[in-house]
Order: C-alpha cells, then structure tokens, then sequence
C-alpha cells in the first residue's frame, strides 16, 4: 500500500506521525522571513487554465531542476536519467496502442501509428542523449530541455494515470505554451536559489530519487525527491505558502523509513548517508522550509520506530494476505487478456483494468453464458442501469454498495473481493463488520477520517447474481455505483 494511502487511510499510523513529526516553528528559511508565511511573496504566480497544466508545470519543473543539479555537480550526474517514470510512460503507451489498435494488423492506418510510435521512441532516445550532452556543458540545449521536460511530463501522466487523454497529448506531443512559461520562470528561481547561493555545488553529495530498500517495497515503492548534502528534499509547486500536514508528513516519513532501512542492514540508496534534515521546497516562491532535525522538536525513540514498524509490516502483510487468497481462491480471479492493457477511471469504476473490473464479479454463483466476453464493454456509471440493459435482455456486470442481511431459508452466496473490512474466504451473511476485539458485529464502523458511516460492502456481480442477491438478502441502502453491459 502506497505510503499517501497509508498516511490518509491508517488512522493508528496518522496519529503517530502527527504526535511526532516536527512543527512548524521547528523550521527555518532561506530567505530569514518565517517558514510558510505569507510574508514569503509568490515569484511565480499561477497563470494557468486548468488542474491537468498545474500537474505537467509541477512534474517538468521537478526533471528540470534535477537536470540543473546534474550539471552542477562532479559525480554521479548521468543518475538522473536512470529508472525515469517517464521512459516507463512510452513503454506503456506503446503497449497500449498495440493493443488497442492491433498493430499487429498491417493497413494504412496502424502504419501510420506505428511509425509514429518509433519516432517518439527515437525522440526519446535524442532527449536522453540531450540531457547527457546538457548536465556535461552544454548550456545551449536549457531551452530544448524545457520541452523536454514536459513531454516528459506528460508521459508521466500516462504511467500514472492511465487514461486514453493522457495517452493522446502524450503520442502528439501537444504543445502548451502557458506550462512552458512557467517551468522556465521555475527554473529560473531555482537557480538563483539553489545554484546561485550555493547550496548546490560541484561538490556536492547528490542522491536523485533516493530509495529505502525494503522499506520503500513496504509502501508501494516510496522514493523521496532528491538529496544534497545531508538534507533530503521534496519539491512542491504549491500556489499555497502555507503549510500543508501531508507535505511535512510524508517527508517525514520518508526520514523515518531511512532510520527502519539502517536498522535492517542499509540496503537503500542512502545506506551510507545520514539524513540529517528534512527541507520542504515551495518553488513558485523560492522558499527552502528546512528542519534541522537534531535540534527540532520532532519526537521519535526507539518506541515508535517499532510502532511504525508494526503498523507498516501489518499494512503490507495483511495486503499481501489479501492478495493470496483472492489468487487462490478456486476461479476468484479468472483472466480477460483482452483487457489487461483496458485502463479505466480508478477513482471512478474502482478498478485499474477492464480485466480487474470483470474479474471481481467472478466464479459467479448462478450459471452464465458470458456473451462473447471478448465483446468491448460499455460502461455506465449512476444510479441507474440504463434502459437499453432491460429493453434488449443484454448481459451486464454491476456495481453496488448496500446494508444487507440473509433471508431465513437462503443461503448466503456473495464474498467481499476488495476491503479489508470483511473475510474473504467465506460468503456473507450481512454487511455488518465484526470486531474480533469485542466478538460483536455491528452495522457501523469508524472511517479513517474518524466519522462514523453505515456499513455497506461493495461488491461486484453479473446480471444473474445481482438478480438473486436482490432475491435471497433484505436490503436497504442500496446504491448503484456503475456498471457496464456488453452488447
């Protein structure tokens, strides 16, 4: 689980964070003005049109000023090209253009998508070189590295978020003149104040994207931004001076990881340095919010580096159980190849693939001749299955949250195939949670953000069992969330 889900979602792991992470007069600024104040004016304000050209100004701003540190130190430059998210980006926009196009298939058009995938794999080639020839001298290759590095950007966006927009503006290289301005007035700050104060110097100890070792697997692959001589740093391009708990609470636990990783034989990118302050970098600003940590009021004894412990290895273990059991249920996750390079709307249809979203509806209990499932789905999302579903009889897949409980006489068929809330291996009986503390179910719980809901699990089905769960289970509640029917 991803250190942010943690942080947000683990209430136990949030409350000791917050009991010792360092506070706010802890810190100390470059520019001798008090640490997330309004006081510190903006030097680069917000000049943009929508949330997706602030995430590309934030990411190409974070390659550049890395690309800048590289050229200034002596050692350990060419670093900063290994392992890019963004390489990663074409490698998956590349399969996933195969497959949704089938490439494979010799015609005019997938000629014409093929050549241009191995002309962006060509270009991509050129701007690693570039960046080689820039971090070794070449100062003349800034301004093309400013493209660059939104290109890159947005490649990025298409490792992360998977969607067919970002998979687009990625493959034609959209232009965007208003993030172009804006990284290079960033850049432009960045260099009077890392550079031409010398906190950045040839000299320099440089670590980019350092790792935890098996700390950073724990929390799906946690790396911090960079480190420079002691201080490990994260970049934000906040338009808000203020600061902001998740910021200073993952950089945090990123210092607490480094201190677990050393306990455990130093096997992270920083195994051989010492962290010995966390810095908070707001760019559009120019301000470095750095804590000294040996003299800050940040409390962490051997105590808590075991209670963080606990809490990170249970998080993982019991997650890794999850996954197990799903995979070894007979049939629970069948496979739709067809689909696995599908990507959907997580935050929208809870599922990252076609496949993963088809696969939770499956062993179904009531026989179902799948319509040829290598039909494409049409999904919906709503309250709502639509009316071409019932008018034409059409095979559906659905997904819904309710309270419920088995009617006498039935038995109970439904399992819960994402939440920790409830078993895995045994159909429900109801939606209520059991409390092994207690030895109670009950029909409410405490959320993460310490507000008390209903208990409503959600689960996934096809069109047959959705129809015999509305038959053999008393609902209330209940809340279609989507869906999608093959036709």
């Amino acid at each position: 689980m991803a250190l942010t889900t943690i942080l947000k979602e683990n209430r136990e792991f949030k409350e000791l964070i917050n009991s010792s992470m360092p506070s706010k007069k802890s810190f100390t600024t470059n520019t001798g003005r008090p640490p997330f104040s309004s006081k510190n004016p903006i030097i680069v304000p917000y000049s943009l049109d929508n949330s997706y050209q602030a995430s590309l100004v934030g990411t190409a701003s974070d390659y550049m000023f890395r690309f800048i540190i590289a050229k200034t130190v002596s050692s350990n430059k060419e670093d900063v090209i290994k392992d890019l998210v963004a390489e990663k980006g074409l490698q998956r926009l590349t399969t996933r253009l195969y497959k949704k196009f089938n490439l494979g298939k010799d015609d005019e058009t997938n000629d014409k998508i093929k050549s241009g995938l191995e002309k962006r794999n060509a270009y991509f080639d050129k701007c690693k070189d570039t960046i080689k020839r820039y971090i070794n001298g070449d100062e003349q290759l800034f301004y093309f590295l400013i493209t660059t590095s939104i290109w890159f950007a947005q490649l990025d966006a298409v490792f992360r978020n998977k969607l067919d927009d970002s998979i687009k503006i990625a493959f034609m290289k959209e232009k965007e003149p208003l993030v172009e301005k804006e990284v290079m007035l960033l850049c432009e700050v960045f260099i009077e104040t890392f550079i031409n104060s010398n906190i950045v110097t040839s000299d320099s100890d440089v670590v980019f994207n350092p790792t935890f070792g098996e700390w950073s697997k724990k929390v799906g692959g946690a790396d911090a931004d960079i480190f420079i001589d002691g201080t490990l740093y994260d970049f934000k391009c906040t338009k808000d001076v203020s600061l902001q708990w998740d910021y200073c609470a993952q950089i945090f636990s990123y210092y607490i990881l480094g201190l677990l990783d050393k306990q455990n034989g130093c096997i992270g990118s920083l195994a051989e340095r010492e962290i010995k302050n966390i810095s908070l970098y707001y760019s559009r600003f120019g301000l470095i919010n750095t804590c000294y940590l040996a003299t800050s009021d940040a409390k962490y004894d051997a105590d808590f580096l075991k209670s963080t412990k606990d809490i990170i290895e249970q998080e993982y273990n019991e997650l890794e159980a999850f996954n197990n059991a799903a995979i070894s249920l007979n049939g629970f996750k069948p496979s739709f190849p067809e689909f696995t390079n599908d990507y959907i709307d997580k935050e929208k249809y809870g599922a990252l693939t076609v496949e993963d979203y088809l696969s939770r509806a499956f062993p179904s209990y009531e026989e179902c001749g799948i319509p040829t499932i290598l039909q494409k789905p049409i999904f919906w999302s709503g309250c709502n299955i639509p009316d071409i579903v019932n008018k034409e009889k059409l095979f559906y897949i659905i997904r819904f949250k309710a309270c419920f409980y088995i009617k006498e006489g039935y038995e109970p068929f439904v399992y819960n195939r994402v939440s920790f809330l409830y078993p895995i291996d045994k159909a429900l009986a109801s939606s209520e949670v059991y409390d092994c503390k207690t030895g109670k179910c009950y029909d409410k719980y405490v959320n993460s953000d310490g507000s008390v809901v209903k208990s409503r699990p959600i689960l996934t089905l096809t069109k047959e069992d959705y129809l015999l769960f509305l038959k053999y289970y008393k609902t209330s509640d209940l809340e279609i969330m989507d869906g999608c029917y093959f036709k």
